[in-house]
């Protein structure tokens, strides 16, 4: 809650939250956020505690989340 508050009080754009959340400090467990702006921009970012994924929509503008982590990698 803490992240997620902290995107709605400084962040105005996707870039702008997908930024603080990829670099914020006290990830302690999994989770995501889906994000959308003003502007239409549109991502999901899946997070643990030491890493994050960021995705986008694909070509069908199509942007789905399980709920479990899915990095292709």
């Amino acid at each position: 809650m803490l992240i997620a508050q902290e995107i709605l009080e400084t962040c105005r754009t996707v870039d702008a939250a997908v930024e603080l959340i990829t670099a914020f400090p006290q990830r302690s467990n999994a989770g995501f956020f889906g994000l959308m702006d003003a502007a239409g921009d549109c991502r999901l970012v899946e997070f643990t505690a030491s890493r994050a994924e960021v995705r986008r929509p694909d070509e069908h503008g199509v942007l789905a989340q399980s709920n479990h982590y899915h990095a292709l990698e």
